[in-house]
């Protein structure tokens, strides 16, 4: 028997509220659409601010920067490795390839590239995960590297905590999203000529739980199961909680 609509919600708990606190770091990331097929982004890391322009009409936009982060992570049998087929470049490395990472851990490797129709920039990212990465680390340090090369092949190296980085991707695009809307932000990096950035909705949601630490968002609960077939499902009205929070 598939539940009701009323008797998921009720299961869910929807009724009570998450505990989401807003948090003050140096990384900061802006999302401007410019119109045309131009998104401009401005990323504020360590003691640099770089600023990169990236053309619907010849690449990807800021939607391969989310998919590149969570493909570093995991949650319990879901790998995220279906995000490979998303990114250019995604590799796992375990201790039988390299012996200076532990027995239990996993080092990710994450690529992407950014084309402005001139400019051109690869941003790069390694993260090592614990117990094979299948759970995201909800306390202590998280440090993902990060590489960022110009058109010049001049290279800047940081190492920022994944919580950070998530919150400034996650910030970034709330307040983007909140400023031109889903049309209107997809609408003014595509435009008429192009297909503008599409942000994928729910690798936003990981982001923005894990960087606030409210995981059971992303929790599942059987909706409905009749032995041979079921289906999952998350916390809907937390969900929209969580989208509209102001970070």
């Amino acid at each position: 028997m598939i539940d009701t609509p009323t008797t998921a919600c009720a299961r869910y708990g929807t009724g009570d509220f998450l505990k989401l606190n807003q948090r003050q770091y140096s990384t900061s990331i802006e999302l401007i659409p410019c119109g045309e097929d131009f998104l401009k982004v401005v990323w504020n890391i360590g003691n640099d601010s770089h600023v990169f322009w990236a053309s619907s009409a010849v690449g990807d936009q800021f939607s391969s920067f989310v998919k590149a982060i969570y493909a570093l992570y995991a949650e319990g049998p879901d790998g995220h490795e279906r995000t490979h087929h998303a990114i250019k470049n995604c590799h796992y490395y375990f201790h039988s390839h390299d012996p200076s990472i532990g027995e239990n851990e996993i080092r990710v490797e994450t690529e992407l590239a950014w084309n402005g129709e001139g400019p051109y920039y690869q941003i790069k990212f390694c993260r090592i995960g614990k117990n094979h990465w299948k759970e995201p680390v909800l306390d202590g340090d998280d440090p993902i590297t990060v590489q960022i090369e110009n058109e010049q092949h001049k290279r800047f190296f940081y190492t920022i905590d994944g919580h950070e980085l998530c919150y400034a991707v996650s910030k970034a695009i709330t307040n983007a999203l909140k400023t031109y809307g889903f049309y209107g932000y997809f609408f003014s990096t595509g435009g008429d000529c192009c297909v503008g950035d599409i942000l994928d909705l729910h690798m936003i949601l990981f982001l923005k739980a894990y960087a606030l630490n409210v995981m059971e968002v992303r929790k599942l609960s059987t909706v409905w199961d009749n032995g041979l077939d079921h289906a999952e499902g998350t916390p809907f009205e937390k969900e929209i909680e969580l989208l509209l929070f102001e970070m």
